[in-house]
């Protein structure tokens, strides 16, 4: 897989041994640019196969793995603006949880009892994974 500062994921082209009832042949796989789905916290996620086992992972700490620099370790990613599907590496930075928290009460998404707040925006309309394709 590849991946870009965009938040864009792509599987490369591959070559994959495939069997059916008649034997096994290769089957070639084309580069695709990944579909994203929206978790239920409101976070795009794609799957990502190895050894024929697939499992979801979440855009924004890909992007901040390859990108962003963490010298102090830091666990968490932060959006930067709040907005759960800007998976660009200039709108993520590495925090504590306390700083994430810190940021997400600023930002409207909780309120300091830790309930979504006024400005959490997770319905529908709002969450469109498309706008920067």
């Amino acid at each position: 897989y590849q991946v870009d500062s965009l938040g864009r994921i792509k599987s490369v082209d591959k070559v994959i041994l495939a069997g059916n009832r008649w034997g096994k042949c290769d089957r070639h796989i084309r580069e695709r640019i990944l579909k994203f789905g929206i978790d239920m916290n409101g976070y795009l996620y794609c799957n990502l196969s190895k050894d024929g086992k697939a499992r979801p992972f979440l855009v924004h700490r890909i992007v901040a793995k390859a990108f962003i620099a963490n010298p102090d370790n830091k666990p968490e990613v932060n959006h930067k603006k709040g907005n759960k599907v800007d998976c660009r590496a200039i709108s993520l930075e590495w925090v504590t949880r306390l700083e994430n928290m810190r940021d997400a009460i600023k930002n409207g998404l909780v309120d300091n009892k830790g309930k979504n707040g006024k400005n959490n925006k997770e319905s529908d309309e709002s969450v469109n994974p498309d706008w920067f394709f």
